[in-house]
C-alpha cells in the first residue's frame, strides 16, 4: 500500500495540525503507529472489497478489478484512519467503513465515466425505478454490489438512531443526487447556448451542494465512533439540530464542492474520456445565474452589505481563474 508515502504523510500532518480543526485531533500523534494501522486496515480491505467489485463487474477481468481497487482503496483507508487519528483502533470496523467509502468512490467514478448501468442501479437502490421493466443483467450486478453498502453499514453500527442516517447520507444525498447531476449535465450539453441556466441554475446549484459527499463519509466514521463511545449524540439527534444542519448544508457542503470541483476541473471537462465524461462543475461552468444561486444556497445573499457576496463573485470570475472548458 502507498499510504506510507512521503506525500501522504505530509498531507496528513497538515490535516492533523491545521488550526481550523482546533482540538479535533490529539496534540501528539504517533505517526508510525497510525501508518501501521493503515496497513492493517488495507490488508483487511483487500479481503473484503475485490470480491464485491468483481460481483458488480462480471464483464471485467480480475486485473481490471484490481486496477480499480488500487485507484479507490488507498484513499478510502487513509480517509477513515486519518479522520479517527488513532481514536479508533478497530481494524475490522475501519475496514468496513473504508469498504463503504470505496463503493461510493467506485459508483461515482463509474457514473462519471458514463456507465449507464450504474446510473440505473443507483436509481433502483433508492426506489426510483420502473417496476414494469426488468433491469438489464449488468444493472442487476451493479445493484447487488451496491447493496453491500447496507451490509457493511450494519456491521459498523446497526443502531436505528444511526444506521438509517448513514444510508440516507450515502445512498440518497450522494449517489442519487449524483444521478440527477448526470441528467443535468446531459441537458446542458443539449442546450448549453439556450435557456439551460434560466431553467436549471437553481436546481443545478442545489444538487452540486447536496451531493458533495461530506456527510456520507462523515456519518460513516461518526457511526463507528458511536460503537465505541455510546455517550456521543446520535446521528438522529445531529440530523434534528437546526444549527448543525445549517452549518453542514450552507457552509461545509458548498466548501467541499468548490474544493472538489477545483480538483476535478480538467476531468469534468471531458477532455480525457478515460477519466471521465463531461460533468457540470462550478469552476468550469461559472455562469452568473449558477454562481448567484450557489452563493444564495450557501447563505451568501446579494443583499448583504458586508461585502461577502461581491468578494465571492469576484473570485468566481477572476481573470486568473483557470477554465479548462
Amino acid at each position: 500500500m502507498t499510504t506510507s508515502s512521503h506525500k501522504l504523510r505530509s498531507l496528513l500532518r497538515l490535516l492533523w495540525q491545521n488550526p481550523l480543526f482546533g482540538d479535533s485531533f490529539p496534540a501528539s500523534l504517533d505517526e508510525n503507529k497510525l501508518f501501521r494501522l493503515f496497513d492493517d486496515v488495507y490488508a483487511r480491505l483487500v479481503e473484503l472489497l475485490p470480491p464485491v467489485l468483481q460481483q458488480g463487474m462480471p464483464e471485467a477481468s480480475p486485473e481490471e478489478v484490481r486496477q480499480i481497487f488500487d485507484e479507490i482503496a488507498p484513499k478510502s483507508v487513509a480517509f477513515c484512519a486519518a479522520t479517527s487519528a488513532g481514536d479508533v483502533e478497530d481494524v475490522q470496523g475501519l475496514a468496513n467503513a473504508a469498504a463503504i467509502i470505496s463503493l461510493v468512490y467506485w459508483c461515482d467514478q463509474s457514473m462519471d465515466r458514463g456507465d449507464e448501468n450504474m446510473l440505473a442501479a443507483v436509481r433502483i437502490l433508492n426506489g426510483h425505478s420502473d417496476s414494469q421493466k426488468l433491469p438489464l443483467p449488468l444493472v442487476t450486478y451493479r445493484l447487488e454490489a451496491l447493496q453491500h453498502i447496507r451490509y457493511f453499514a450494519r456491521q459498523i453500527n446497526p443502531n436505528p438512531q444511526d444506521y438509517p442516517y448513514v444510508l440516507n447520507a450515502v445512498e440518497n444525498e450522494v449517489l442519487l443526487n449524483q444521478t440527477v447531476l448526470r441528467l443535468l449535465s446531459n441537458l446542458f450539453l443539449e442546450n448549453s447556448t439556450g435557456s439551460f441556466w434560466k431553467d436549471y441554475a437553481f436546481r443545478s446549484a442545489q444538487v452540486m451542494i447536496d451531493c458533495s459527499g461530506l456527510m456520507s463519509a462523515g456519518s460513516i466514521v461518526y457511526a463507528l465512533y458511536r460503537t465505541h463511545q455510546t455517550e456521543l449524540p446520535s446521528l438522529q439527534e445531529i440530523d434534528a439540530h437546526p444549527v448543525l444542519q445549517q452549518f453542514i448544508r450552507k457552509s461545509c457542503n458548498p466548501a467541499v464542492r468548490i474544493f472538489d470541483d477545483a480538483g476535478d476541473a480538467i476531468t469534468d471537462s471531458g477532455a480525457n474520456g478515460y477519466w471521465g465524461i463531461f460533468n457540470l462543475n462550478i469552476i468550469n461552468q461559472n455562469d452568473l445565474l449558477l454562481v448567484r444561486n450557489f452563493l444564495l444556497l450557501s447563505g451568501i445573499s446579494d443583499q448583504d452589505a458586508d461585502g461577502h457576496y461581491s468578494h465571492a463573485m469576484s473570485l468566481f470570475f477572476s481573470p486568473s481563474r483557470r477554465t479548462p472548458c
